[in-house]
């Protein structure tokens, strides 16, 4: 700190240091101040990550807010100056360039409370942002922006010389309210709700509140506590008491977006018919038929072959059929899709797909969710990432993996993740079907792999399994120990196919909980071999994902 400093001139100061560093503009993170606010931007294709510290004395505080993908809030501030410039940049993989600059010239009659409007709008009537979906709404000195785009979008302002207005981007969350009913249907979607804060201190504490309700000490400098969020923008106070009875209360301002509110509903067999915003369509068995989108004549419909695997895909928008895509199997998994006349549009093989004469290549993670995209020489074209229970995010490059999050087949109009036996949406984190299982699966028919999506996966939407562990901590191959059971043929079958198994699970596993976690698969495949003749041995590699026999 320097002896005339304030804190805008500090804000300015720490973006300037930021802007200076070499090995920071190597990487592509640039920084820009508006009053207090500094706004960091990173171009980085890697994940980046942000830490705030003071030394020890420090009487000044940094607050680190990041917001979630498509949404921010902006405030104007300051005083109101005629032909003062004020641009909101948004940052997105999809645009031209990679960003797009809004600009709003401050007019004679404007207050504060009008640039909002003027600004909100300014970046609604954008054509580039609209074919993003990027959109913005004001209230009072407040614009709130969101973003529909798959791609990570990010935010920056600035002013012209000299301006008197100011623009600060504020940090940003998402939260929700679920309701169920006692069948563990989904009932209700409802943005904003309780959401956990932490903080720490430089001294011991003796007592804490968050947004006037009183905080844990989980140890002497650290505090956490709970508040409840509303659609929006929240300011929310934080006070510490230290043993000296000095108290110090600290406001966060926060912008939460969260789902549009919506009442799910489902049929008398427990499938979804409604999510608030489409219709689902079921058959006899269970089966996802058909998805009715908002507009008329807009829908999706799925074709089973005899074997219960969807066969063909049609895509129908404004009545009029735009795609068919014809599904052709191998086992449980997809081979090929082939056009409506038979012509064979991609190929599929365990490390990637095949469009033409041009091969794409995966890199995937622990649970097989396909990370990056490669093309044949080994040039990243698409980088992906996940939340905890699925909702993708493209970081870098435009070109979707038809195989996404724990090796499923992506359903991209309807944002569901398609397998043998369910529809998957990791927007809700729950199947839109009950388990097939019923309930020797688990009490909870909708949940998926029992809360535990860092670890397990379910491929087929039936069991939940050990994802595997990284790529050569157990052998790839091994001969198969598993029969096909005929019905009253071999009464013993099933318990045999069990015992070997359970067996395998203690030759290939190394861990107790991996072994544990595999051994109830194993139970649950028992109970459908049990339950259904013929059962195909093959049933049994489920327990074993990416281990070949």
């Amino acid at each position: 700190m320097l002896a005339g400093d304030t804190l805008s001139t500090i804000a300015s100061g720490l973006a300037a240091a930021i802007n200076a560093d070499t090995n920071l503009q190597g990487i592509g993170v640039s920084a820009a101040a508006s009053g207090t606010v500094v706004t960091v931007q990173s171009n980085s294709t890697n994940p980046t990550t942000y830490r705030g510290t003071t030394s020890t004395t420090a009487t000044e505080t940094i607050l680190i807010g990041l917001p979630t993908n498509g949404a921010q809030v902006l405030v104007i501030g300051g005083t109101k100056t005629t032909g003062d410039t004020l641009t909101v940049t948004v940052f997105d993989p999809q645009l031209s360039g990679g960003s797009k600059a809004v600009n709003y010239v401050v007019q004679a009659g404007d207050t504060l409370t009008s640039i909002a409007t003027n600004v909100a709008s300014a970046i609604t009537a954008d054509t580039d942002l609209q074919a993003i979906a990027v959109s913005a709404t004001a209230s009072g000195t407040v614009v709130f922006i969101s973003s529909g785009s798959k791609l990570l979008t990010t935010y920056a302002s600035s002013t012209s010389g000299g301006a008197t207005e100011t623009l600060s981007l504020a940090s940003s969350t998402s939260a929700n309210q679920y309701g169920y009913n006692n069948l563990n249907e989904l009932t209700s979607i409802a943005a904003g709700g309780a959401t956990r804060f932490e903080g720490t201190a430089n001294k011991a504490l003796k007592s804490a509140t968050v947004n006037s309700n009183a905080a844990n000490l989980p140890d002497s400098q650290k505090f956490v506590g709970s508040a409840t969020l509303s659609s929006g923008a929240n300011t929310i106070p934080a006070s510490v008491t230290d043993g000296t009875n000095t108290t110090k209360t600290s406001s966060y301002r926060l912008s939460t977006k969260g789902s549009a509110s919506s009442s799910p509903t489902f049929d008398a067999n427990g499938n979804m018919t409604s999510d608030g915003t489409n219709t689902y369509e079921w058959d006899a068995e269970n089966r996802l038929v058909k998805i009715n989108y908002p507009g008329s004549g807009n829908m999706s419909q799925f074709l089973q072959d005899g074997l219960g695997r969807c066969c063909e895909m049609i895509e129908i928008s404004s009545g009029s059929i735009a795609s068919v895509k014809k599904l052709i199997w191998n086992g449980n998994g997809i081979l090929e899709v082939r056009d409506a006349i038979g012509a064979v549009i991609v190929k599929y093989f365990k490390r990637g797909q095949a469009e033409s004469i041009t091969t794409y290549l995966y890199t995937r993670d622990h649970l097989y969710s396909v990370r990056e995209v490669t093309s044949s020489s080994g040039s990243v074209l698409t980088q992906q990432s996940y939340e905890t229970f699925g909702v993708l995010t493209l970081t870098q490059g435009s070109i979707s993996s038809d195989f996404q999050f724990a090796g499923m087949y992506a359903h991209s109009r309807s944002n569901l993740s398609l397998t043998l036996y369910r529809a998957y949406s990791a927007r809700l984190g729950r199947w839109l079907s009950r388990d097939p299982l019923e309930e020797r699966a688990g009490i909870n028919l909708y949940a998926y792999v029992k809360n535990l999506p860092t670890s397990l996966i379910d491929p087929d939407g039936a069991v939940a399994s050990v994802a595997p562990p990284p790529s050569g901590s157990r052998r790839s191959r091994c001969k198969d120990p598993f029969s096909d059971c005929q019905e009253n043929s071999d009464p013993d079958c099933c318990i045999d196919n069990w015992e070997s198994c359970s067996n395998l699970c203690k030759d290939i596993y190394f861990t107790p909980k991996d072994i544990k976690l595999c051994k109830v698969c194993c139970q649950q495949v028992l109970e459908r071999c049990r339950s259904n003749s013929p059962f195909p041995g093959g049933n049994w590699h489920d327990c074993f994902p990416e281990f070949e026999f």
